[in-house]
């Protein structure tokens, strides 16, 4: 007997998939879904982090009367057996942890002394990011490292490590990366291929205790070109 199913999702930020609408039906030409919606609730009792980037995908099977057999494929579709399997996968939304104000990107400048791109109109209305770098965000996982390797405590805490105050809230830690967003200063890359600035943010930190451990007035931001955040340390 033929026969078709279909299944509509959701991918979270960590891989888990989210059924949205999904049906089945025997004998016939069309299938038609019956919604299920689904909600992301920001540090729920399962522990969602709904911060990140999302996917939809869906899968549509097409099962062959018995004896019968699919010629060919195409597209996103496989043949498996008696079943014709079509599967696809595409970005969705990109979900911020906090609910702050994004900058744009600095417009292009021909001719800039100016590697990359640089600031146009009044300081810090836009973030200055080398060609081919993506806007970098402050997600949760990066938090967590932080907190690992430059708190008071951390796990990852040694004496070459400039070490955030106590206190600081993680609204706190995205205001400090808001400001070296909006720095006038260029990302440069580094030895280790990644992206990094210095910028002035005084009163949230210490140096580390190699370099004597006093108060920190600046602040060193390290970013990948995917726009991941590596580090963020005062200094």
């Amino acid at each position: 007997m033929s026969s078709i199913s279909f299944e509509y999702w959701a991918t979270d930020p960590q891989g888990k998939n989210h059924t949205l609408a999904k049906g089945d039906c025997k004998q016939c030409k069309t299938v038609k879904a019956v919604n299920t919606p689904f909600t992301c609730t920001q540090g729920a009792a399962d522990g969602q982090n709904c911060a990140g980037k999302w996917q939809t995908g869906y899968r549509a099977t097409f099962q062959a009367q018995a004896g019968s057999s699919w010629n060919s494929a195409t597209g996103t579709c496989a043949i498996k057996g008696a079943s014709l399997v079509c599967t696809e996968s595409r970005p969705a939304v990109a979900v911020p942890l906090f609910d702050t104000p994004v900058p744009p990107v600095c417009s292009s400048v021909t001719g800039s002394k100016v590697p990359g791109r640089v600031t146009v109109g009044a300081l810090g209305e836009c973030v200055n990011l080398p060609k081919g770098v993506e806007l970098p965000e402050l997600d949760a996982r990066a938090i967590a490292d932080l907190r690992a390797y430059h708190f008071p405590g951390g796990s990852k805490v040694d004496s070459t490590k400039g070490l955030f105050n106590a206190d600081l809230t993680n609204s706190d830690l995205a205001r400090v990366f808001d400001v070296g967003l909006r720095d006038a200063a260029p990302f440069t890359e580094n030895a280790n291929f990644y992206y990094e600035k210095t910028f002035n943010c005084a009163g949230v930190g210490r140096s580390s205790a190699n370099s004597g451990g006093g108060p920190a007035t600046r602040i060193t931001l390290v970013i990948s070109k995917y726009g991941d955040v590596i580090t963020m340390y005062p200094v």
